[in-house]
């Protein structure tokens, strides 16, 4: 094989690329930062006025405030980028204008979220935190494949095995007795299920006495 040579980029190209990282950081963050705002907004907005006002001066951003906010988001996580990055809640003890201005700190420290809701909310956060960096410093993404959005927070969406929050509430309604036979009923049916199976796939077989016994012992 041959040897490779890397050339250094051009000052041009070097712009260039620099703009569209730019271009990149700004679209991602500001995805990231409607649908943080978003659900935020909906699902505490009634109890949070601030976050009504907050959501209603975001919208009315251009792309040069966004942009201008984006700076202002950079430089205030600059010096605690470590503490993003290790999901450190003692941030929120802190007087960090964006965090206030969502009013993070009131929602984390009264317990308005789930566990499962604060995960999400640092995944929101160290997203944030990478693009407003990238924003500022024309600094690289580490990688080029695009990011998602990440998921809303409160309700969080419907993941696998998780029980949706309506479907939760009714479930605490229920005295436990009658949880435990519904539970005994599915069981029985997923048995069921497998057990008609299993005669479906004996009756399609070379028929035996074994199997001709076996089918009518299972039925």
């Amino acid at each position: 094989m041959g040897t490779r040579f890397s050339f250094p980029k051009s000052k041009e190209a070097q712009a260039m690329q620099l703009s569209m990282d730019q271009q990149q950081a700004l679209q991602q963050f500001c995805a990231v930062y409607d649908s943080l705002v978003k659900t935020l907004h909906d699902n505490h907005g009634s109890n949070c006025p601030v976050l009504v006002q907050h959501r209603e001066q975001w919208s009315s951003m251009d792309r040069k405030v966004r942009g201008q906010y984006m700076n202002l988001w950079w430089n205030t996580f600059r010096a605690h980028e470590s503490k993003v990055a290790q999901k450190d809640p003692m941030i929120f003890t802190l007087d960090l204008p964006p965090l206030v201005a969502l009013e993070l700190p009131k929602l984390w420290w009264g317990q308005a979220f789930s566990p499962t809701s604060k995960d999400y909310l640092w995944s929101y956060i160290q997203k944030l935190t990478m693009w407003s960096k990238v924003w500022s410093t024309g600094s690289e993404t580490k990688t080029n494949t695009p990011t998602q959005a990440a998921p809303e927070i409160a309700p969080p969406p419907i993941m696998e095995g998780d029980v949706p929050p309506m479907l939760q509430a009714m479930q605490n309604m229920l005295p436990p007795s009658l949880l435990q036979n519904v539970t005994k009923v599915a069981e029985s049916y997923g048995k069921s299920s497998k057990r008609r199976r299993l005669i479906q796939k004996i009756s399609r077989s070379k028929q035996s006495p074994e199997i001709s016994s076996l089918k009518l012992t299972l039925s």
